[in-house]
């Protein structure tokens, strides 16, 4: 799937699938993303006793939890707070007012989760893309990091306490211009250490090494200009997504 993803030429990729182990082909897909400078956002699991914690806790990849609308982590397994280590960002993924349960869209209802939060967080950075298209992924990578919160202050990281960085904030990264902040990818140092710096190296070789397109090859068809009118509409789809959770939490605050 994040082949594809990557293979089709998508700016931003975020799963919230949650597994205990990965397949060589899908450390060496991460590889390729970090080389290509794509951001991937992955849930966290909602339950770090029983799930596993990938591909969240691999390097170059945005690892996301749910808070409440008090910033506070949901309670997990054996009554303790859902912290998990390595987090990077959270934000509002508790109490989200759902529609559907599977089998009609007539049910409503509350639903609690990372699933939730994550794809706010890929929102963010498609509006920070949408904004400041001269930022580089990597750029929009070190923005959400460093803007966390509702006012600006010192980076700061928690390895362990199940925040990270701090809240994503859409307000703060959209008022900071990210071609200020190092064309570098800011989460390449966890403990898995998968990919490795080798697996990063030879995926930007590989990148480097593939020949491009020479201007005006009919091999590209007219899908060539079909592309970034998808990519658009996959980043205006993330969008409106995080308006609408927006808006329903602040209608739950109400």
């Amino acid at each position: 799937m994040l082949q594809r993803a990557l293979d089709d030429g998508a700016d931003i990729v975020f799963t919230t699938i949650v597994v205990g182990q990965v397949s060589s082909a899908d450390v060496s897909t991460i590889a390729q993303s970090i080389a290509r400078k794509v951001p991937v956002v992955a849930g966290n699991p909602n339950n770090g006793f029983s799930q596993g914690f990938l591909p969240a806790s691999l390097d170059g990849v945005v690892a996301v939890s749910a808070v409440d609308q008090n910033l506070t982590l949901p309670t997990g397994a054996l009554g303790v707070a859902n912290a998990i280590p390595e987090t990077t960002v959270v934000a509002p993924g508790v109490a989200i007012s759902t529609l559907g349960d599977g089998s009609s869209w007539d049910v409503a209802g509350l639903g609690t989760g990372t699933s939730f939060a994550t794809p706010q967080v890929a929102g963010i950075l498609a509006a920070a893309m949408q904004k400041y298209p001269e930022a580089t992924g990597n750029q929009l990578l070190q923005s959400l990091v460093h803007n966390t919160g509702g006012q600006e202050h010192p980076l700061k990281y928690n390895e362990t306490d199940g925040f990270g960085y701090g809240a994503a904030s859409l307000t703060r990264v959209l008022a900071v211009d990210p071609t200020q902040y190092p064309d570098e990818n800011p989460l390449l140092d966890k403990r898995l250490d998968q990919p490795s710096a080798t697996d990063i190296a030879d995926a930007e070789k590989a990148l480097a090494s593939a020949a491009p397109t020479a201007p005006g090859d009919s091999s590209q068809g007219s899908g060539a200009s079909v592309v970034p009118i998808l990519i658009g509409v996959g980043i205006g789809v993330i969008v409106l997504v995080l308006v609408a959770v927006v808006v329903t939490v602040i209608i739950i605050r109400r």
